[in-house]
């Protein structure tokens, strides 16, 4: 399965953050359409087991959930955002919708997301959508964009297994390596809690070796029988004053229609 989906990351900033976060969906839903002839190794079903603690499953190809993000940069300049994402999966084909609800100059915003990465733009203004380029960055700082949403089943194959303590618990370190080149951080470390699998905290490498981010996995939820992350935290290896917050608000994923989906009608549709 893991070889079977390949995309490149093209977009930044938003729409390159809606992307991360529909990888793992994507996965989920892919794996009732493939026939593998080989079953994922040891190493692999461990990191499917991670992600599926962090991301909700989806069966049927749709997901909805409202995020909110808060950041503060190196100078202690403070940015608060809110948006809603709607997804719609058929076999690999995807559409994202992407909602701002806050801040106020840019609520009624809407990004829509082809499968062929063509973006398009409907605001309160617009009495038609526009087609754009997919370089918009509206949600924290850079790192957030290839962080928030990693797929350690996709984005990683692991290398080793290190037993140890975390705060006085069992867990596990797991030092990992990219499953690509284009892939912005080499190498990371995770740890995870032993037997539940349930993500802690992990640092991201740069080229050299030296830590870049830092990522804490701070609360979940469930949702039926699937949990997801809640709240997580994204800082700068580089400046501890330098963060990003991202919080669940929301999440479904029940059927979304794909009217809401159509490029000559989300205006209105939505």
């Amino acid at each position: 399965m893991l070889d079977q989906f390949r995309t490149t990351r093209q977009v930044i900033g938003l729409l390159t953050l809606a992307f991360l976060l529909i990888t793992p969906v994507l996965l989920w839903a892919q794996e009732d359409h493939e026939t593998p002839t080989q079953g994922p190794s040891e190493d692999e079903m461990l990191l499917l087991a991670i992600d599926r603690v962090l991301y909700l499953n989806t069966d049927h190809g749709s997901y909805r959930e409202t995020l909110e993000f808060t950041s503060q940069g190196s100078e202690g300049f403070i940015d608060h955002s809110v948006a809603e994402l709607l997804i719609h999966i058929h076999d690999t084909e995807y559409r994202t919708l992407i909602k701002t609800l806050a801040p106020a100059a840019q609520q009624g915003t809407i990004h829509l997301i082809m499968e062929d990465e063509a973006v398009y733009l409907c605001t309160p203004t617009l009495d038609m959508p526009m087609q754009i380029s997919g370089s918009t960055d509206l949600f924290g700082d850079s790192s957030v964009t290839a962080t928030a949403g990693i797929s350690y089943s996709y984005d990683f194959r692991l290398i080793e297994t290190i037993a140890e303590e975390d705060a006085g618990l069992p867990a596990l370190r797991l030092e990992l390596k990219a499953t690509s080149e284009a892939f912005p951080y080499p190498s990371a470390t995770l740890w995870v809690r032993d037997f539940t699998f349930v993500p802690i905290r992990a640092t991201l490498y740069a080229l050299s070796g030296d830590a870049l981010v830092n990522i804490e996995y701070l609360e979940y939820d469930i949702q039926g029988e699937d949990s997801y992350l809640l709240h997580q935290r994204v800082s700068s290896a580089l400046s501890e004053d330098s963060y990003t917050e991202i919080r669940v608000l929301d999440v479904s994923n029940e059927p979304i229609s794909l009217d809401m989906f159509d490029p000559n009608t989300f205006c209105g549709s939505n």
